[in-house]
């Protein structure tokens, strides 16, 4: 496993090891050299709040606004909508949750509807998010967290 850590460390500049053992990814991160992660996609990594930067990038205002206010449709005991709504509450967001599909939100109110497993829609006012929005967001902070994640000169 040290010589594989190693192998990894001199392909890659940082290691996503989503699905192995705890004492795998030990291993690998002790001799790879290079930051190395437990799951980036997974749907508890604090990457997924990145459904929360679509709606706030869809809504720049919202940012300043002292009533920003997100209704959340679905299960909030799901790892997703932990990671979402935690970071929510942490930038000051009122966060309303409901497990039924709600009427359509006010001018003010975003909305983030996870009703449908493995499909969120995210709108902002009446504008829906298309997923190539969703997905751009969650890419650029996946690259924000692993820019940070690397060594400093």
């Amino acid at each position: 496993m040290h010589a594989f850590g190693r192998l990894l460390g001199r392909l890659y500049d940082a290691i996503d090891c989503a699905g192995l053992t705890p004492g795998t990814v030990q291993a690998i991160e002790q001799s790879a050299g290079v930051p190395v992660f437990r799951g980036l996609g997974l749907e508890d990594h604090p990457a997924r709040a990145a459904d929360l930067w679509t709606l706030c990038r869809r809504r720049p205002s919202s940012v300043d606004d002292p009533h920003r206010r997100i209704i959340f449709v679905g299960s909030d005991h799901a790892a997703r909508a932990h990671v979402f709504l935690d970071a929510a509450y942490a930038l000051g967001f009122e966060a309303q949750t409901t497990s039924q599909k709600p009427l359509p939100p006010a001018a003010t109110a975003d909305l983030a509807d996870a009703s449908t497993r493995g499909h969120w829609v995210l709108r902002t006012g009446p504008n829906l998010s298309d997923e190539e929005t969703t997905l751009e967001s969650c890419r650029r902070l996946m690259q924000a967290v692993l820019v940070d994640a690397l060594p400093r000169p």
